[in-house]
């Protein structure tokens, strides 16, 4: 979305990273009044639906339910989606992206590494609980342990071209109001903090 914007496409609400977003706005796409974070996600567990649900309650649990794993699989880092990028870092600094390494399946970037999961290609997938949730054949084992959980701020701002900024700005207000809270949990987002 993000490079639509950049390339000149119209539009008068955009929904990106709080990132991308604070980078259209230097860029002039973005006006600076009325960016508002909606929601965060964090990252999750998941397996094949059925399978035996390893022990991720703690930083040292999930790092052995990683190396007792057939096969992983998460977004690769070089197509620059923030799950993968976090976790081949993450991973590093757990000191096991070595052992790791010849187990992996990297989804593509705007794939869900749970369809490797429900395929049978990969036996834990590690990605945005929002791309997991819809993913069919998997089950969630939850998200991250707290002390190495990441999340992704989405965020909205109004385009500096926009047609009508009032009507931009109601939706966004909209979206960011309390009542919008419970789709956002159905979805694997949570409400901004």
């Amino acid at each position: 979305m993000a490079a639509r914007v950049k390339n000149g496409e119209p539009f008068d609400v955009v929904i990106v990273s709080e990132t991308a977003l604070a980078d259209l706005v230097k860029r002039g796409k973005v006006v600076e009044p009325g960016r508002t974070d909606l929601a965060r996600v964090g990252i999750s567990v998941a397996i094949r639906r059925g399978n035996p649900r390893p022990d991720i309650s703690s930083v040292e649990s999930f790092k052995a339910a990683l190396l007792a794993a057939k096969s992983i699989s998460y977004t690769n880092p070089v197509d620059g989606g923030f799950s993968g990028v976090y976790l081949a870092k993450l991973f590093q600094r757990l000191g096991i992206a070595e052992k790791l390494a010849p187990k992996t399946r990297l989804a593509r970037g705007g794939t869900s590494s749970g369809v490797l999961v429900a395929s049978g290609e990969a036996e834990m997938a590690i990605q945005t609980t929002s791309d997991l949730l819809p993913t069919p054949g998997i089950e969630i084992v939850g998200p991250l342990p707290a002390e190495i959980q990441s999340f992704t701020v989405i965020s909205a701002g109004i385009g500096a071209g926009a047609v009508d900024p009032a009507a931009a700005k109601q939706l966004i207000l909209l979206l960011a109001s309390p009542a919008v809270y419970p789709v956002l949990r159905e979805t694997g987002l949570e409400p901004p903090k």
